[in-house]
């Protein structure tokens, strides 16, 4: 249970603070990869 709580924390956490520091296209990349890594593993 606290593996997937911290999973699911991290979904949430790294696109939030990839929209502080970065911008949209920052955040599409990351959308992209993590799909393709959806997708893949």
């Amino acid at each position: 249970m606290p593996m997937a709580l911290a999973l699911m924390v991290g979904c949430i956490t790294i696109p939030w603070w990839i929209v502080q520091k970065g911008n949209l296209q920052d955040l599409a990349v990351y959308g992209v990869v993590t799909a393709i890594a959806t997708f893949l593993f």
